[in-house]
């Protein structure tokens, strides 16, 4: 049987905290040929079991190791090591794995408001930056704007984004930058 396992199968096979649904998933993970892992389960596992369960960051890095090892589990392994590196340098797993996705995709830089990430994303060699900070947070293949070193995007890179949903249910949010003054940020 090839299976793909739901975040909610490994945490009980792992946590064992609910003794029936434990067993039932510790068996289904024994019986599979293969245990197909998606990242995004990958990454809501280390979530849970971080933020849920408290267990600490090196503990979780040892027990995803020993999974992705596993003869049976198939997954996308250069991502899976890319959000182990940011989990062991003290950084979030799935900011590892969305800069990798990022790059395999063709993105020059990863961005984020998160200053850790791009901290560690930078020691490790990947372009990041912060929007807003100073120009050594910018990325390389961007030219400083007039006015000052700081990285802010082209307002007319910018459109209103809207899901498709009526605008009952979600009104239209304009994301346009306006009027952004440069002398202040500094």
């Amino acid at each position: 049987m090839r299976i793909t396992a739901d975040t909610n199968i490994l945490v009980r096979a792992i946590i064992e905290d609910e003794p029936d649904q434990s067993r039932l998933a510790q068996d289904i993970l024994a019986r599979a040929g293969l245990v197909a892992l998606p990242l995004p389960v990958l990454c809501e596992l280390v979530w849970v079991l971080g933020q849920g369960y408290r267990i600490p960051a090196a503990d979780i890095a040892a027990m995803l190791r020993r999974l992705i090892d596993s003869a049976t589990v198939a997954v996308n392994r250069p991502a899976a090591e890319a959000g182990l590196a940011m989990l062991t340098e003290g950084g979030d797993f799935a900011d590892g794995v969305i800069a990798y996705e990022g790059r395999v995709l063709g993105a020059g830089s990863f961005v984020s408001f998160d200053r850790l990430a791009v901290r560690l994303l930078e020691a490790r060699g990947t372009k990041a930056l912060v929007p807003g900070l100073p120009a050594f947070h910018r990325a390389a293949d961007q030219p400083s704007p007039p006015g000052g070193p700081f990285w802010l995007p082209d307002p007319q890179a910018f459109r209103p984004i809207g899901l498709g949903l009526p605008h009952r249910y979600f009104p239209r949010v304009d994301m346009r930058v306006r009027d952004v003054n440069l002398a202040r940020l500094r």
